[in-house]
């Protein structure tokens, strides 16, 4: 069982086809060691990148929030 647990909510932009496309990013990152809130946009970047043909370092944040989430 995770030791932390983050609800994550998060509004990216990425490139498409030479213009730049949006997506809301939001649920739940389990992790056996503390994150950093660095650690938790790379990870969400990371996801995105896979999923939408780009790069991590092309994903933007607009918005992040984040918050650690009681364990049992």
């Amino acid at each position: 069982m995770p030791q932390h647990c983050y609800a994550v909510n998060a509004l990216v932009e990425f490139p498409v086809s030479g213009t730049t496309a949006r997506a809301t990013r939001y649920g739940r990152i389990d992790s056996n060691l503390p994150a950093t809130e660095e650690g938790l946009r790379r990870a969400i970047a990371g996801q995105v990148a896979e999923q939408r043909g780009c790069r991590p370092e092309q994903v933007t944040f607009v918005e992040f929030t984040f918050t650690e989430l009681p364990t049992a």
